[in-house]
């Protein structure tokens, strides 16, 4: 069997999931949004076949989210035109999420570091969406007693038991 560097792969991936995307796109069965699932579909198998380099999963995972965001979002599938900022940021998230998830199989120890710009991103998510969709009326609140949640934080840090 021939021995083939990771470099190798990448590129005859890369050109492989190129070559049928542009084919597809152009017999009409594609849009130009399925090009970053295509591109990511090559990373994800960069990492599968060079032995889970997971230099090629986080880049594989946020260009498919980049691209089913992008295609959702020119179909209007889930949200209206004000509320895709948010879903840009959960996109992402899960994007992370999923390289938690796909690089922590069959692993001892998994792979901690990318729940945290997950939960940043989703929080971020769910922070924009919400500007976008609630009422001003609850923002002007919230405005107001946010620092009420710093003064709970606060207390609980206080009256927890030490370890």
């Amino acid at each position: 069997m021939v021995q083939r560097n990771s470099g190798q792969i990448v590129i005859g991936l890369i050109l492989l999931f190129l070559g049928g995307f542009f084919l597809l796109n152009n017999l009409g069965f594609l849009r130009g949004e399925a090009f970053l699932v295509f591109l990511g579909l090559a990373f994800v198998g960069a990492y599968v076949l060079t032995g889970r380099q997971v230099g090629f999963l986080v880049p594989g995972a946020v260009l498919v989210a980049l691209g089913l965001f992008a295609g959702l979002e020119q179909s209007r599938f889930i949200w209206g035109r004000q509320a895709g900022g948010g879903w840009f940021f959960i996109f992402m998230a899960l994007a992370f999420a999923a390289v938690f998830v796909v690089d922590s199989l069959g692993r001892q120890s998994p792979t901690t570091w990318a729940l945290f710009p997950a939960a940043g991103l989703g929080l971020f998510g769910l922070f924009v969406l919400g500007v976008d969709v609630l009422p001003r009326s609850v923002w002007r609140m919230s405005s107001t007693w946010w620092p009420a949640i710093l003064i709970l934080i606060g207390v609980l840090f206080l009256v927890r038991p030490r370890r």
